[in-house]
């Protein structure tokens, strides 16, 4: 459902280009209309399905439960609790536009299908939520928090398998989080429509769009960027061409400084979004219910060997971790500044860049993770394994089981204004401009990458063996891979095996 959106905002920005230019109206266009163990709760799945399809309006049936249902969400993200009900007091930054369209999906929700919403902050939701469920503790019904925090409780048996429960064929989960993040068929946590924070910590690659349409040997020579991608040729092959095109010591002659300028602003762990680029997971599926390792296959070790070239190509590319102080802080102020052409980020850095405090910002761009080659169909775009959010629901609520399932169904089908007023505060005034960044940001947010292999760490190393090897400086991905490979396939085998047990 969200791939409609950044159309329909794309129009709506559009044609309010033709009103006054100091209209700063916030008013938008309306909208389109088991838990871990071998029982799962059958009379809730048919409770759910019971309702006819219709062509308009919510497509389950209408139910009203009186009841509130309480979510546990990650206190340090900025959307965490603003997504589910809006500002609170105590938030330092005050999303008014998502809020007032978060607090109208509510009231709908509250009146037409009597559930109130409730959001408990958390620095640590995914402990809280294991340690509750495994005392049979039912305070809280619903857990967002990001996936790397939620899968290892799946073998504690501390949330229910979400395949009975939730339709989750429809258009407002995102399809591939359900693909990718599921083991043995069985689905436990989803995004989609009712979340932000899977949004926010997606990667994408911005760019300094003045600096490429202004130079002779990059928009002269390539023409449209966004073409570029459309065409299918964005590969690490012209992003490391462009890269060389513009990049330049300090005036001393120096590199590794902020004074310099780069094509690539990145750090360590971009390597890994990188290869996740070509379509690349340390852990793949066989097809059969079981999975692999997956870091020695040809096209894993073709695409690390480019984006290792890119990536340590110090004349070319500068990273967080070459500062031994502030690194962040520097690396994010270089792109705002003008210093660099492509910035590796998530989607959180564009309201970052929108909301520093500086006179000159750059005119941002955001494109997909580049590809390994023409050949590969698609882009893909990995999220942060430590930030992006999913949501679950911990094995100790029975009594509101029903409830929450019907919230989350309704969540993903009453947040498309949620979701556009996101995209609108993302793409507004200094962020993003243009109708191409709108249409990329939808394609990046609908092409997401889940690894298991990064997600549950197997081993110890799984989640930094590219980014490990190429700050390293010498390519040995093969006998560092091999160093790991014993620990990671019993660990990984472990795993495996607790799912399996859990339905047995």
């Amino acid at each position: 459902m969200k791939k409609i959106i950044a159309t329909v905002l794309m129009l709506t920005m559009l044609l309010a280009s033709f009103a006054a230019c100091n209209n700063d109206s916030d008013e938008s266009s309306a909208p389109a209309g088991s838990r871990t163990e071998s029982t799962t709760s059958d009379a809730v799945s048919a409770d759910l399905s019971s309702g006819e399809e219709v062509s308009e309006g919510f497509p389950l049936e209408a139910k009203f439960y009186d009841t509130e249902i309480t979510i546990l969400v990650r206190s340090n993200h900025t959307f965490g609790a603003i997504q589910f009900v809006g500002n609170e007091d105590d938030d330092e930054v005050k999303y008014d536009r998502i809020s007032d369209e978060v607090k109208s999906r509510n009231d709908i929700i509250e009146t037409e299908y009597g559930i109130t919403i409730n959001a408990v902050k958390s620095s640590t939701p995914g402990v809280t939520a294991r340690d509750y469920a495994l005392a049979g503790d039912d305070t809280y019904d619903l857990v967002c928090e990001s996936a790397n925090n939620l899968l290892p409780g799946v073998q504690d048996k501390c949330f229910w398998s979400l395949d009975d429960l939730l339709q989750l064929d429809r258009p407002w989960y995102d399809q591939s989080a359900r693909d990718n993040l599921s083991i043995d068929g069985r689905t436990f946590f989803v995004a989609g429509n009712m979340l932000l924070t899977d949004d926010d910590y997606t990667y994408c690659c911005l760019f300094n769009k003045k600096m490429y349409e202004e130079n002779p040997e990059l928009f002269g020579r390539y023409g449209s960027i966004y073409d570029i991608v459309k065409e299918g040729k964005w590969t690490y092959d012209t992003f490391y061409e462009m890269c060389k095109v513009v990049s330049a010591p300090d005036e001393d002659g120096q590199w590794g400084t902020d004074g310099g300028t780069y094509g690539n602003i990145s750090e360590g762990y971009v390597t890994a979004i990188w290869v996740n680029g070509a379509g690349v997971r340390t852990v793949e599926k066989d097809g059969n219910g079981g999975l692999y390792l997956n870091v020695a296959s040809d096209r894993s070790v073709n695409a690390f060997n480019k984006v290792f070239e890119i990536m340590a190509d110090k004349t070319n590319t500068i990273r967080v971790e070459q500062f031994s102080s502030d690194g962040w802080k520097k690396t994010s102020r270089m792109f705002m500044t003008g210093k660099g052409l492509f910035y590796g980020t998530t989607i959180t850095a564009i309201l970052n860049i929108k909301n520093a405090e500086l006179e000159d910002k750059v005119y941002t761009g955001v494109l997909p993770v580049p590809k390994l080659d023409d050949e590969q169909e698609e882009y893909y775009c990995g999220i942060n394994a430590y930030q992006s959010s999913v949501i679950g629901i911990p094995s100790s609520n029975s009594a509101r089981l029903e409830a929450s399932c019907y919230l989350i169904e309704l969540l993903g089908y009453y947040s498309d204004r949620v979701s556009q007023a996101y995209y609108e505060v993302t793409m507004k005034n200094q962020a993003l401009r243009d109708d191409e960044d709108s249409e990329m940001l939808d394609y990046i947010t609908s092409h997401r990458l889940y690894d298991l292999g990064a997600l549950f760490n197997w081993g110890g190393r799984l989640i930094g063996i590219y980014s490990d090897v190429m700050r390293s400086g010498t390519n040995t991905l093969i006998s560092s891979f091999e160093g790991i490979q014993d620990s990671a396939q019993s660990a990984m085998d472990d795993t495996l095996e607790a799912y399996r047990e859990i339905f047995q």
